[in-house]
């Protein structure tokens, strides 16, 4: 991956008016379910280096020259490169089998790494088949492993 940022910028982009700590959340119209999840209380906020999202079980050992089509982060590189946030990745997770279950954001984080963000946020949204869990009712050891985060709220 280190290859493949160094390649990008030294090929396309030397630089990025990206910032390299991201505080806003942009959220992708796409997504029908976020609404609902955030509804239902049962969405939270975090922080992670944009790597990071490629630890998580469903994205974790993903081939990236294989999974990530390079004309879609292209894309991606060239709304950073003026200046446009991406959409927040989201992780769909399922707590009463305490596993990831989807993910929509691998472009979007690797973009958010070669534009050489630091901290980007995700959403984790907490469904299990077919219904949305409240934050409230989920097991304190499950949430506590997604430490530190906040309740996300808005829409």
């Amino acid at each position: 991956v280190e290859g493949l940022k160094k390649y990008i910028r030294k090929k396309y982009y030397s630089s990025f008016p990206t910032p390299k700590n991201i505080k806003n959340v942009k959220l992708d119209k796409e997504q029908e379910l976020l609404p609902r999840a955030i509804k239902y209380n049962a969405v939270i906020k975090k922080y992670i280096y944009p790597l990071d999202f490629f630890e998580f079980k469903n994205t974790k050992g993903l081939n990236l020259s294989f999974w990530c089509d390079p004309n879609a982060l292209m894309e991606k590189l060239e709304k950073l490169h003026k200046g446009i946030l991406l959409d927040t990745p989201v992780i769909r997770y399922d707590p009463i089998n305490n596993e990831d279950i989807g993910h929509e954001g691998r472009h979007r984080s690797l973009a958010y790494y070669i534009a050489g963000v630091q901290r980007m946020p995700i959403l984790i949204m907490f469904f299990h088949f077919r219904s949305y869990i409240p934050i409230e009712k989920i097991d304190k050891r499950i949430l506590k492993k997604f430490e530190p985060y906040e309740v996300y709220k808005k829409y």
